[in-house]
């Protein structure tokens, strides 16, 4: 007969059961190794008014690190440092000045990624999917009435 589980192992195992939860059916496993140089390159949002620019930039150890800059008027009115890490795989995130928060890689395809955390206050997930030379960036949040903010960028030449 198997010991039962203590309160402090299941408490040990709540944070992976939690992002288990949050991967989606059929979902693939993510690989510390996952390629995402189809990041690489600075996209320019296409919608009027407000104009983003987000920058990636692939280093030596496969690391991508990032900016997103939005301008309105000429004056710039946000900015985020960014950072895709590769052990563990997450996104590093630090917008406006704030502290950078950490949204570890739930899922992985071509031209695909997605990063969640349930316990962030919002966004809990950061996906980004390119087709072709369009880059479409998307945070959302669970149980909340703030839809979600959509970035459609273009490949800068």
């Amino acid at each position: 007969m198997a010991p039962p589980i203590t309160r402090r192992a299941l408490l040990r195992t709540l944070p992976l059961v939690t992002l288990l939860a949050c991967a989606r059916p059929g979902a693939s496993t993510p690989p510390a190794s996952a390629d995402l140089s189809w990041l690489v390159g600075a996209w320019r949002t296409e919608s009027e008014g407000p104009v983003t620019v987000e920058s990636w930039t692939m280093v030596a150890d496969g690391s991508l690190v990032g900016e997103s800059v939005t301008r309105e008027g000429g004056l710039r009115v946000h900015s985020e440092l960014l950072s895709i890490t590769t052990e563990p795989r997450a996104l590093r995130a630090a917008p406006s000045g704030q502290p950078p928060h950490t949204f570890p890689l739930v899922e992985v395809g071509p031209r695909r990624v997605l990063f969640a955390d349930p316990t962030h206050d919002w966004p809990h997930y950061v996906q980004y999917e390119r087709d072709g030379d369009r880059l479409i960036a998307t945070v959302w949040g669970e149980a909340d009435d703030r839809p979600p903010a959509v970035w459609s960028f273009i490949l800068v030449p």
